[in-house]
């Protein structure tokens, strides 16, 4: 018997850890930003490897014993997995309370925690349709979610078996149908979830749209016999299209592909293929050349290469600034080194200690200890960036009225402090150091209108109108603020302008859904739009506020606006803010710059450009009746927008500004309203 056959009648095949090698390279290769843009499907390998492998172990065990011994599966799979990973944790953690902006470091502690848990891929989807989280830096621990998916599979999964297991016995069915059909339930649910109902960022990480992918394995694992019938001629041709296949699916996807979704059977299907064809031709071409030594040995540490090359990237370019492709590659490539480390001293030690297998209850109870200890370190780190906060320093500006007219508290906070010719004043100069900030650049992220709190702003993958009431709410004038995040940050300014007027100042906006007939928004934003308009229409207010974030073309503003203007409505739009050169975040430049804060200025001309402004300016002249409220010599009065403008810190996340900044502004808008007449 050749080498090759005699493995795979031992159980191991090495064309298996040949995928997995091919896995975690185009990983790496994408991370790295090597031009692989979909290289983000090796983790769609990985997951059908995990679901034939562990429902193989389960059916041989199912067929050896007649039933699943928990305590036993459960100890295997700690001893295979968490060692490696809480070292990584407990190591991550250390580098991100050494090295990570202060301003992050209670949510990456957390990501910690909840990573060692394995419930990090549920936080993730969380915070990707949170708005709030929308600036939080890519945490160190990122990568975890597919673990965390893993994970929770591992523990269903066998579950499931046994009730398989216990029916087939009780009625006689077959083991593998009664298996099957139960695994038909839950691809056929999780597929149809996954590919025509769920939608946003957040379906990308909950497991309910990634359980088909581990069930296409576990259907090989269940047909493993059968596949072992295939012709042997037939083996070879199923090996080249299923790699060929997942590479394709790397090579031809990108950010844009909607994921999970059907787009995603190509490499799922082609892996399944490339099992089929190693099964039935183990000495073809393709599994030679995935079996071949350096295959195997990057597929030896494959895990430990995936759990740390994350980390080193995120130290390395995001809080070292090494950033571009080549610097990518190295500090991939430099992640072989902690990867064979750990397999070696780590993994396969406690993998193969006799005295873990011999006793599973104990290897069960020391794996759970060091996941608490791995769960205690983030918290502490978690505690440690909470702690270290400055909560004294938000909402440091107030707003009263005298009849129709807001002052601001202090006097000189924020835009007041520019006067009446902001190009003239001096504080519209950027200056190397502030006595104080407010907030503190540590805070900026919470410095946030009423609104978040009362959960005003409909999140991405909603059509639904959140509305919220502001300023007079018994007043029947009514003014509504529509448009995306940059709109409602004036949401508490508004609602305070609204109150001295006798307004009504009701909010209908949507986390990153302007309001325009734009094509390239995704169908929620648009029905969105479409839904407000609908209640303009039955029940018009008297006039609408209106801004959005980031380049926009006059194109896409003029329908909506012309449509308001005809039917009676008075259309304010406030032209967007000037914006920060992209992925600069001036919060953190202030804290990276504490000794000289002029590098954290921006050039007015370049701001302008990235914003929205130019668009709306241009709409704004060819549509009558709409009017434009300019507040940019309020945030950049001369050639660079100053960071800190009163001992107001101007900007939060990306290009909204704080809540602090946008409350010293109702003054001005207030009588540039008395300037229209409003």
């Amino acid at each position: 018997m050749s080498d090759t056959h005699a493995a795979h009648a031992h159980g191991f095949r090495p064309d298996i850890q040949g995928l997995r090698a091919l896995a975690v390279l185009l990983v790496l290769v994408f991370h790295a930003g090597l031009g692989l843009d979909g290289g983000y499907v090796g983790v769609d390998v990985f997951f059908v490897l995990s679901g034939f492998l562990i429902t193989r172990l389960l059916v041989r065990e199912g067929e050896k014993t007649g039933r699943i011994n928990f305590l036993s599966f459960y100890a295997r799979r700690s001893r295979r997995l968490l060692p490696a990973a809480v070292l990584v944790l407990v190591a991550t953690t250390i580098a991100t309370a050494l090295w990570c902006p202060r301003s992050e470091l209670s949510e990456f502690g957390l990501d910690a925690a909840f990573a060692a848990a394995y419930a990090v891929n549920w936080r993730f989807a969380e915070r990707a349709v949170d708005y709030l989280a929308e600036d939080v830096g890519r945490s160190p621990v990122l990568h975890y979610w597919s673990l965390s998916v893993e994970e929770q599979f591992y523990f269903a999964w066998p579950l499931l078996v046994a009730l398989g297991l216990s029916v087939s016995r009780r009625f006689q069915f077959l083991r593998v149908s009664t298996l099957a059909a139960i695994l038909s339930l839950v691809a056929a649910s999780s597929f149809v979830y996954a590919a025509f109902v769920s939608s946003g960022a957040e379906s990308f990480f909950v497991t309910t749209t990634r359980l088909w992918e581990l069930s296409i394995g576990a259907y090989l694992a269940l047909a493993e016999r059968p596949m072992g019938g295939l012709s042997r001629k037939l083996g070879p041709a199923f090996s080249l299209l299923g790699v060929g296949m997942v590479v394709s699916a790397a090579a031809v996807y990108d950010a844009k592909t909607p994921w999970p979704s059907a787009f995603t059977l190509l490499p799922t299907v082609g892996t399944a293929l490339a099992l089929i064809g190693g099964q039935a031709a183990p000495a073809s071409p393709i599994s030679k050349i995935l079996g071949a030594r350096p295959f195997r040995l990057v597929g030896d540490v494959s895990y430990s290469l995936y759990l740390w090359h994350w980390p080193l990237l995120v130290v390395g370019q995001d809080w070292f600034g090494l950033k571009g492709p080549a610097w990518g590659a190295c500090l991939c490539a430099l992640s072989a080194l902690p990867a064979t480390l750990s397999y070696l001293f780590v993994e396969q030690p406690l993998r193969t200690a006799k005295s873990l297998s011999s006793q599973p209850a104990f290897a069960v109870s020391l794996c759970s200890t060091l996941s608490l200890l791995a769960v205690s370190s983030g918290l502490a780190l978690a505690y440690e960036g909470a702690s270290g906060q400055k909560a004294s320093t938000i909402g440091a500006v107030e707003l009263t009225a005298r009849g129709r007219n807001l002052i601001v508290t202090p006097r000189k906070a924020g835009a007041p402090a520019l006067g009446k010719s902001p190009k003239l004043s001096e504080h519209g100069i950027p200056q190397s150091k502030y006595d104080v900030i407010y907030p503190a650049p540590e805070n900026a992220r919470r410095d946030v209108p009423s609104a978040y709190e009362r959960d005003c702003q409909t999140r991405r993958g909603s059509s639904h109108v959140n509305w919220c009431e502001f300023g007079d709410v018994k007043s029947r004038r009514r003014f509504v603020l529509v448009g995306d995040s940059l709109m409602i940050q004036y949401a508490d300014a508004l609602g305070a302008i609204g109150k001295a007027r006798g307004w009504r100042v009701e909010t209908a906006t949507k986390s990153s859904c302007p309001f325009s007939k734009d094509p390239s928004k995704p169908d929620d934003c648009r029905a969105f739009n479409e839904n407000i308009l609908r209640a303009f229409r039955e029940n018009p207010p008297e006039g609408i506020f209106t801004t959005q974030y980031g380049v926009a073309t006059a194109e896409t503003l003029r329908p909506y606006w012309s449509e308001l203007v005809n039917l009676g409505l008075k259309v304010i739009v406030i032209g967007a803010n000037p914006h920060p050169p992209a992925n600069q975040s001036i919060y953190q430049c202030l804290l990276r710059n504490q000794s000289d804060y002029l590098p954290c200025a921006f050039p007015r001309a370049e701001g302008i450009e990235l914003s929205a402004l130019p668009a709306q300016k241009k709409a704004a002249a060819e549509v009558a009746g709409v009017h434009l409220i300019d507040l940019t010599d309020y945030f950049c009065p001369r050639d660079l927008c100053p960071p800190v403008i009163g001992n107001v810190l101007v900007l939060r996340q990306g290009a909204h500004i704080t809540n602090s900044y946008a409350q010293s502004l109702a003054p001005i808008i207030s009588e540039k309203l008395e300037e229209l007449g409003l």
